[in-house]
């Protein structure tokens, strides 16, 4: 039994963690609905993780002390043989989160940083994203692959504008049903965030000798919509999504999407959460290979940024880069 399975291991974390760490995860895998394997999980990480001197490699236990311990919330509740002792490891890990979200930062490990910060976020600070007052599930992804079609031949520039005084359309949740019409407009959570990525964007292509991207609204309105759709109805894609009590149900690509908005035939996606900058999600961005090559693909000359936010406690939005081209 799960009882029994804790006595077992509390004597092995005693006398022999490693061990302790073996067994927990043979009983964890056979018997997924025991509580007992994934605390000392979660303790045998913090335990390296203050063993450990490599930086690294605490970060890595970092993270994987957070994990375990989420699981072990969730399988436990606030009803648990350990609280008193998760409770202190809690408390614990409360003072060591800063430092090492500082440390990630100043590396510029940003992926890395987002899921720290997310994973501590709700455990320790009960922060809650996108999550489904309905059902009561949350997802917690960071970023995703790029979508990309076809690349157009020819490239035509005008002059740069970008025109933030829209007003949102934004009303009741049933909005965020089926595909969009193309005549939402949704405000962006951070206008001034969203031109950050904008300028970065056109900067890094400068430095690479690619011609400049110039703001769409329509593309920006296509990036909103999709930015707060993934929000409210709880999903993270490229794909469009409809939730229910059955679950997600897709119900258009991004390109069907953009399409509603965006009239020329090519287009490109970029989306991440867990980034709390726009400077943040650029870098994000940027050390993606995928990401990456959107962001300079000199087939692209218009771009629409989209920022949302559940709440005003929300720490990280989710951020949609819409790309296209008028040729």
């Amino acid at each position: 039994s799960d009882s029994q399975a804790d006595a077992h291991l509390k004597k092995l974390y005693e006398r022999q963690a490693g061990r302790c760490e073996i067994v927990a995860k043979k009983l964890a895998k056979k018997h997924k609905s025991w509580a007992s394997p994934i605390y000392y999980l979660m303790l045998t990480s913090h335990k390296k993780m203050d063993e450990v001197q490599d930086s690294t490699m605490k970060v890595q236990y970092l993270n994987h002390t957070l994990m375990y311990a989420s699981r072990y919330r969730k399988k436990t509740g606030s009803n648990s043989i350990q609280q008193g002792t998760y409770d202190s490891l809690m408390h614990s890990m409360k003072t060591e989160i800063p430092h090492w979200l500082s440390y990630l930062e100043e590396k510029k490990l940003y992926t890395k940083y987002a899921q720290i910060k997310e994973k501590a976020s709700q455990l320790l600070y009960r922060n809650t994203y996108f999550t489904n007052a309905l059902t009561g599930r949350t997802t917690v992804p960071t970023t995703m692959e790029p979508r990309h079609i076809r690349k157009p031949k020819k490239v035509v520039l005008k002059k740069i504008y970008v025109d933030f005084s829209i007003r949102s359309t934004a009303g009741p949740i049933t909005l965020f049903r089926g595909l969009p019409t193309g005549q939402e407009t949704i405000v962006p959570a951070s206008r001034e965030q969203a031109l950050v990525v904008f300028k970065l964007v056109n900067q890094l292509r400068k430095e690479k000798g690619v011609k400049p991207v110039r703001w769409n609204e329509d593309l920006a309105r296509s990036a909103n919509y999709h930015a707060h759709d993934m929000i409210w109805d709880d999903y993270f894609s490229h794909d469009s999504m409809d939730s229910s009590s059955k679950g997600e149900a897709k119900i258009g690509t991004f390109s069907d999407r953009i399409y509603r908005f965006y009239k020329n035939r090519t287009a490109g996606e970029n989306i991440a959460f867990g980034y709390s900058s726009g400077e943040k999600v650029f870098w994000g961005w940027y050390h993606s290979k995928g990401h990456y090559e959107n962001m300079i693909d000199p087939g692209f000359n218009e771009i629409g940024i989209g920022v949302a936010k559940f709440n005003k406690t929300m720490l990280s939005p989710v951020w949609v880069m819409n790309l296209g081209a008028n040729y």
